[in-house]
């Protein structure tokens, strides 16, 4: 099946200036893109046999959307089995606007096969409504096809729409960057439950979507596709592939706040993700950090520094409850790192090692931050005694000796709505005047990522995956609070039970 000469030949699309019914003539991304399909996938050949996975990320108003809705149409015309085809977009509006679009579709089929002209079709409105009495057993918030019982159906991402009768062949998640992410409502349960429907070795799934910041679960779908770790073939367009020059400049000429233009009309998807929100850190300082290989990998810790006896170290953690949502986090922070530049020797603190684990329960977290202070000298660690670091520290204070004490005299770092903006700004100048080295890629991808509404929150919630995701850089803040206290530290072996470093059995309410 030729899609897009059947497309060409019979489909009718809405015009966007005049409304007006048109002939839908490919574009050229639109065009590109089709070729890729047949490239990829022999969709002319193959058809929803061969499985399509597709993440698309793009400019404002190029086309996919209708393009892949044009190809559904297709198939649904020309399959002589019932197959069900499911839109998700993003708000009512789209919804009602793909919905029509599609039907437009399949009755400027059924009208040209009847004989009728476009002129036809276009000056007698009521026309398409006639025939649509021939071509669907069902016309109303759902569409099925009288011939082939083909069956279309789009909903929007907020009421939790799912395919009937639990199978689909043709699925769109449209705009999925913008869809509901919050406890109450997943974007990845939506994306991830209602993909299940579609067969693994057949089928078509597009996502589909402009960038709306790069914490968001489409943004962790590009991300996987871009490094193979999913099935999803990663495609990006940009501006430059639909406008000209001209055209993009009158585009600019209406934003009032220019920051938004890179996220709507990305030149690379690298600016795309960049530019979409309000960044705490300055993506073009933070995006700029050198990262480097770990010199060795440990379970889940990376170390980017040996110990060195007369060096300052410091470490803190930030403590999560240990369920596969945020991760328990240790930063620990050589103050006293040695950097050759042009064969000189400079001072230059540098984060030396990293601990990542979204799975290890409170407790047994204690022992991982004693292990890593012990390995740099039994150097201070500061825990965060927010939430779930209760649990760490009445563990920790039995199991290692130099605990961060606060001004109260209790342990841990209390992280709240006066402390966080503080150690927050200073990170944020230490990282804007280059003051630490941050080799680590996952802590500059939260450091990248971090938007300024994420200041003002002091205990994150464990069951909303789009904020508080910034773990490495909260355990990173604290780290560098402990500068003024990281003293030179030697490397020596300490006990467990030593009576005059602590009390084991002094109550834990006591100390905190």
């Amino acid at each position: 099946m030729r899609y897009r000469d059947f497309v060409e030949s019979y489909f009718l699309i809405d015009e966007p200036r005049s409304g007006q019914l048109i002939p839908f003539k490919f574009r050229p991304v639109q065009e590109k893109y089709y070729n890729e399909l047949v490239r990829t996938y022999d969709i002319e050949r193959c058809g929803i046999t061969r499985p399509i996975r597709e993440i698309i990320l793009k400019a404002r108003r190029e086309g996919f959307s209708s393009l892949i809705l044009a190809l559904f149409a297709v198939d649904d015309l020309m399959n002589e089995n019932p197959t069900e085809t499911l839109v998700i977009s993003y708000k009512d509006d789209a919804t009602q606007t793909f919905r029509k679009r599609y039907r437009n579709f399949i009755l400027s089929y059924g009208a040209k096969k009847l004989g009728y002209s476009e002129d036809a079709i276009r000056t007698n409105p009521s026309l398409l409504d006639r025939i649509a009495k021939q071509m669907f057993s069902i016309d109303s918030t759902e569409l099925e096809l009288r011939h082939n019982r083909a069956h279309f159906y789009c909903g929007t991402a907020s009421a939790r729409v799912g395919g009937r009768g639990g199978v689909v062949q043709k699925l769109l998640f449209s705009e999925a960057a913008y869809y509901p992410d919050k406890k109450e409502m997943r974007a990845r349960e939506i994306i991830e439950g209602t993909a299940q429907q579609v067969d693994k070795e057949a089928g078509w799934i597009f996502t589909e979507s402009t960038a709306n910041g790069d914490i968001n679960y489409y943004a962790k779908m590009w991300d996987q596709a871009i490094r193979n770790e999913s099935r999803y073939r990663a495609r990006f367009y940009g501006w430059r592939e639909f406008y000209t020059e001209e055209q993009f400049e009158v585009i600019k000429s209406e934003f009032t706040d220019k920051r938004m233009i890179p996220q709507e009309y990305p030149e690379t998807a690298e600016e795309a993700f960049l530019s979409s929100g309000d960044r705490f850190f300055d993506p073009t300082i933070s995006s700029n950090i050198k990262t480097e290989k770990p010199l060795q990998v440990l379970e889940s810790w990376k170390y980017y520094g040996d110990f060195k006896p007369g060096h300052r170290y410091a470490g803190a953690a930030d403590v999560s409850e240990g369920v596969g949502r945020h991760n328990s986090t240790v930063i620990i922070v050589d103050f006293d790192y040695k950097k050759q530049i042009e064969g000189r020797l400079f001072t230059k603190p540098r984060i030396v090692a990293v601990y990542v684990n979204n799975k290890i329960a409170p407790d047994l977290f204690a022992h991982e931050i004693k292990g890593g202070g012990q390995r740099y000298g039994n150097c201070i660690m500061a825990p965060e005694r927010n939430n779930h670091g209760f649990a760490t520290l009445a563990i920790l204070k039995d199991i290692y000796f130099n605990i961060y004490k606060d001004e109260r005299d209790k342990l841990g770092w209390q992280t709240t709505y006066a402390s966080k903006p503080k150690m927050m700004h200073e990170l944020r100048s230490a990282i804007h005047e280059d003051l630490i080295d941050i080799p680590d890629e996952g802590l500059k991808q939260e450091i990248i990522s971090m938007p300024s509404s994420d200041l003002n929150i002091a205990n994150t919630d464990e069951e909303d995956e789009v904020m508080g995701h910034y773990d490495r850089v909260i355990a990173l803040a604290i780290a560098w609070q402990m500068r003024s206290l990281a003293v030179p530290v030697q490397e020596y072996e300490m006990k467990d039970e030593q009576p005059d470093q602590f009390d084991r059995y002094t109550y834990f309410n006591d100390l905190v």
